[in-house]
This record gives structure tokens, C-alpha cells and sequence, in this order.
């Protein structure tokens, strides 16, 4: 496990290890396939903003 980290960088590294806490793959395996494919640099905490348009319906539609 150690030599996976070595070869990444220090922010790539808490980046790989948090996504791992977060899918619950806390396994080589898993590790392996994020820092391959570097998922976890990629990964945003903050959920996507929905948009406002005509079809999305405020607070008051539901009272």
C-alpha cells in the first residue's frame, strides 16, 4: 500500500484516501483502481446546483 502512495503526489494521495473512506473501499484493490484512474482528483464534496427553470417547482407548490 505504501508504494501506491509514493508514487502520487500529497494531494492526490488525500484525495484517493477520502474518495476510499467514502465508497467504503478500503482495500488494495480499490485503491489501485482510484489512483488509475484518478477518480478521486476529480471528485467534488458539494452536490450539484439545480438549475432554476419553468419545471422546477419552489417551496410554495407543496403548502
Amino acid at each position: 500500500m505504501l508504494k501506491l502512495y509514493q508514487a502520487i503526489s500529497t494531494a492526490q494521495a488525500e484525495a484517493v484516501s477520502g474518495r476510499a473512506l467514502e465508497i467504503g473501499g478500503l482495500n488494495c484493490k480499490s485503491i489501485t483502481a482510484l489512483i488509475k484512474s484518478h477518480k478521486a482528483s476529480r471528485h467534488t464534496a458539494e452536490p450539484a446546483a439545480v438549475g432554476e427553470h419553468a419545471n422546477v417547482r419552489g417551496p410554495g407548490y407543496f403548502h
